[in-house]
């Protein structure tokens, strides 16, 4: 919708544009990736998964650990307790 304001009204992204845009990608981003895991971890085409290890970069992010934890909570995955 925000795109189609620009392209529409030719309208220059503000700061807070800009910030809305970015959590809106990145909450679409990690919820796909959370499904996407969720699917892997409960497949019968899979059985043999049993572990998910998340390192790098991505996993300082502190909104995905939040998304993680609350998803072994439903799951009973293991997220460490990660600090940075």
């Amino acid at each position: 919708r925000l795109l189609q304001e620009v392209e529409t009204h030719k309208k220059e992204l503000g700061r807070e544009d800009i910030s809305n845009l970015a959590a809106t990608f990145q909450h679409t981003a990690f919820t796909h990736f959370i499904r996407v895991l969720e699917y892997i971890l409960k497949s019968k085409k899979c059985p043999e998964v049993r572990t998910f290890l998340a390192g790098g970069g991505v996993v300082a992010n502190v909104t995905l650990r939040k998304m993680l934890r609350n998803f072994y909570h439903l799951s009973q995955i293991c997220v460490s307790k990660i600090s940075f």
